[in-house]
């Protein structure tokens, strides 16, 4: 379409070239050509000059997204560049444009407040596009709608919301009616939501139909062909992997992601990615450049169990006070980005830390109770027996209730008892 298109141009055929244009930035950004994406919007946008009122706002609106996602692959999903780019959207969003770019900015913006964990503000959007799907009656919007709501539960910690708005989003998904979501939205929907009910599974206790979502997302990823998906899909295989403790299989996926990162120019999943490896082959400093290169391009997402990973290598070599020290600091962050998906797993790590240090039986126990008490409230139920398991071995009477609500979760998810030991 691309030649098309400046063709319409030359001859000062704008209505007609705009479109042409628009589609050919669609096909570049697919393909993960971010360079290309953004040289060429440049070009489209001097045409889009030469349209009047709405046809110029939306036209606008929709090469602007284009130039959104290349900038977030390009540099980072929360990075200033995509700041500005947002904030000349939200201008054009006070006018009365269509509800598909409407949804289609929306998708931006969420992607932007989730990377820079911007809680309220995500959770507030995600309702927000929810209330314009049920007034539309769009598919697309409520799949993505669904999508986001499990995210933004996820993020703060409760998982069986996350679980119900993820199955909501998949079962929704129409393998041909939502098939350009990749391309429209930067990521595809079902990818996104079978990635992030893995770790949700998981959480909740339901080990293999976790490792089933895990994979179906890889799978699916591949088949589109759509590099940021995959990248997406194997970064959450890679925190499944960790989750499960498997060094051999998180490396695996990290030494892929590392790989596609590095050929497309991906910086955040090339971070993230370095991150993990880190704690799969035990180098402290790696993690620490890692963390500190997301942070400086905007990305705060996820630094809460991001940043423990050092602390676990650190404990696995007996420096535990250091590793105290680090879960103390994702302690703080948890209060100062309001992301409480990983504040049970830091209490209970933080537990272990101090048992195998020697330190007062009643410091340890605090924190598995808290531990305990996160964990049940967000419905986490793999590091709620995991906590109530440490409390049995050291004081079967600290809490009232505890052996009994132990014994209830390994009856009722008995694949949690290795776990939980």
């Amino acid at each position: 379409p691309g030649a098309l298109a400046h063709h319409f141009a030359k001859a000062e055929r704008y209505a007609q070239a705009i479109p042409l244009g628009l589609a050919q930035l669609r096909q570049t950004q697919h393909r993960s050509l971010n360079d290309e994406t953004i040289a060429y919007a440049q070009q489209v946008d001097g045409w889009i000059q030469h349209l009047n009122g709405q046809a110029q706002l939306e036209a606008r609106l929709e090469l602007n997204g284009y130039v959104t996602q290349a900038l977030m692959n390009k540099h980072g999903w929360a990075h200033p560049q995509v700041a500005e780019k947002m904030a000349l959207s939200e201008v054009i969003l006070a006018q009365n444009i269509s509800a598909e770019l409407r949804l289609q900015h929306l998708w931006t913006a969420l992607t932007y407040h989730h990377v820079a964990s911007n809680r309220a503000e995500v959770m507030q959007l995600a309702q927000s596009m929810l209330l314009q799907a049920q007034i539309t009656d769009d598919s697309h919007a409520h799949v993505s709608a669904m999508l986001w709501l499990g995210l933004a539960h996820y993020s703060e910690g409760r998982f069986d919301d996350a679980e119900r708005a993820l199955s909501t989003a998949i079962a929704q998904h129409d393998s041909v009616l939502h098939a350009e979501h990749a391309a429209r939205f930067g990521l595809d929907t079902q990818v996104w939501s079978c990635a992030t009910r893995a770790l949700v599974r998981w959480g909740l206790g339901y080990g293999q139909l976790a490792c089933d979502d895990a994979r179906r997302a890889v799978a699916r990823a591949r088949q589109l062909a759509h590099v940021p998906s995959l990248g997406i899909a194997l970064l959450y295989l890679a925190l499944f992997d960790q989750g499960r403790n498997d060094a051999v299989a998180t490396q695996a996926a990290c030494d892929e992601l590392i790989e596609l990162a590095q050929r497309y120019g991906l910086p955040a999943f090339l971070g993230y990615a370095q991150i993990l490896r880190s704690w799969a082959v035990g180098k402290v400093a790696a993690a620490d450049a890692g963390v500190d290169a997301l942070w400086r391009i905007g990305c705060r997402y996820g630094q809460t169990s991001y940043r423990a990973l050092a602390a676990h290598t650190l404990a696995h070599a007996g420096e535990f006070d250091q590793a105290l020290a680090r879960l103390e600091e994702c302690l703080a962050l948890v209060e100062a980005l309001n992301e409480r998906r990983h504040l049970a797993e830091l209490y209970r790590d933080k537990a272990h830390y101090l048992w195998a240090c020697g330190a007062g039986l009643v410091e340890i126990l605090a924190a598995a109770a808290a531990a305990a008490e996160y964990a049940h409230a967000g419905g986490k139920r793999r590091i709620e027996a995991q906590a109530l398991y440490l409390i049995d071995q050291l004081d079967p009477d600290f809490c009232v209730g505890a052996a009994e609500r132990l014994r209830d979760l390994l009856a009722q998810w008995p694949e949690l008892s290795p776990w939980a030991d």
